[in-house]
């Protein structure tokens, strides 16, 4: 049961970043203008109440381009994975999820402590999940994911650069208990985190729950810039994040305290900013969130992403 947890709080992550960016719908069928399309009106579905049954998936590219020495690092992955299951009252996929909002933010709560009466580890390890079959990501290079024999899609990372700032990315899946699907998407590029002032390697950004977090930005342009902070109890039982979503092209946005307050106080947390675009695609009665996300940077060249102490 403990996979079931993980697909649980990524799809509840992403799909943070999907209800509150800028995102056209896409579908399977080419007769449909929208398909595959870069724009959009940015409409939205209404959310499914609690007791539907959804079946939902993702797709995600990241890409990471960092200076050391004058020299550019760049490491670029993919991974993809698909859940079918019902909503509870909270509209989380999880019964020991709640998921709340606040401004342009998403706080999803998680308690994870004793494993549910479910099965042995043995017999969670052989649950199969649903799969599209291949799907084949292209754009500056090509990454292959293929499933396993459960279903289950191992991620692929490679040091060149998968997408150019900008670039086209096309994203198409042969198909199998998710039908085929494909889409396109720009790849984004990074943006530099200009506040708060960011901790040294290896230092805690010191987060106040009781005063608003003011993020800023430069170079945004297309796309949605996400802050997500993370936290959770020594022993991991309990898990709080708090992902918040803004347009890239305002250069700015602020994490409420009352977000914040959602937080658990402690060393064991961390902070990540990161541009992203994001296409919501069709396929059959399965919705898919197809995502690119490039890690912000910071005034030294480094990722925007760092431990975090929660006063």
């Amino acid at each position: 049961m403990k996979k079931f947890f993980g697909a649980a709080i990524t799809l509840a992550a992403l799909a943070a970043v999907v209800a509150c960016s800028e995102s056209s719908t896409s579908t399977n069928d080419p007769s449909n203008p929208g398909s595959g399309g870069g724009g959009g009106d940015g409409g939205h579905s209404p959310t499914p109440g609690p007791g539907t049954k959804v079946k939902a998936g993702t797709v995600t590219m990241t890409q990471t381009v960092v200076s050391a020495g004058g020299t550019e690092i760049v490491n670029a992955a993919a991974g993809a994975g698909f859940y079918e299951g019902t909503l509870n009252a909270s509209g989380s996929g999880d019964a020991s999820c709640t998921e709340s909002k606040e401004g342009d933010c998403t706080i999803t709560e998680c308690d994870l402590g004793p494993t549910p009466d479910g099965g042995t580890e043995t017999d969670a390890g052989t649950t199969k999940s649903p799969h599209a079959g291949e799907i084949a990501i292209k754009s500056a290079s090509e990454i292959k994911l293929t499933p396993d024999a459960d279903g289950k899609y191992d991620g692929k990372s490679e040091q060149s650069r998968l997408w150019t700032n900008g670039g086209d990315i096309s994203v198409t899946a042969a198909g199998a208990d998710v039908p085929a699907f494909e889409t396109s998407l720009k790849g984004p590029s990074a943006v530099e985190v200009t506040a708060p002032a960011w901790p040294a390697l290896g230092a805690a950004l010191e987060i106040d729950r009781a005063n608003d977090l003011e993020i800023t930005w430069s170079d945004g342009g297309a796309g949605s810039v996400q802050a997500m902070v993370s936290s959770s109890t020594d022993d991991t039982k309990k898990v709080a994040t708090v992902s918040c979503v803004f347009k890239s092209d305002t250069g700015g946005g602020k994490i409420p305290k009352a977000a914040l307050s959602k937080l658990i106080a402690g060393d064991k947390a961390s902070i990540s900013v990161h541009a992203a675009t994001i296409e919501e695609v069709t396929a059959g009665d399965w919705k898919v969130s197809v995502a690119a996300m490039t890690s912000a940077t910071t005034s030294g060249g480094d990722m925007a992403s760092a431990q975090a102490k929660i006063k």
